[in-house]
């Protein structure tokens, strides 16, 4: 697949910075970091396990927040 990207004068000098940095083209960097891209899982895939859990577990977000406020005030009152 063959892309044409439009970026800014700013985004391609940042671009060249990054590639020379790393002591390649610039085209090849660009390659590199949209593979890296493609591989690194999205935000809601690595979340997905922990929400599955979660619901699983029927505690309600109303309760965690509870215990995370309770836990929060006990250890400020420690520090008194």
């Amino acid at each position: 697949m063959t892309l044409n990207l439009q970026l800014s004068q700013d985004e391609e000098l940042a671009l060249r910075k990054k590639a020379e940095a790393a002591g390649v083209d610039v085209t090849d960097f660009a390659l590199r970091v949209l593979r890296s891209a493609v591989k690194r899982p999205s935000l809601d895939e690595v979340l997905a396990p922990l929400r599955t859990k979660f619901k699983q577990s029927g505690v309600t977000a109303e309760q965690v927040a509870e215990e995370y406020d309770a836990e929060k005030h006990a250890e400020r009152a420690a520090r008194i």
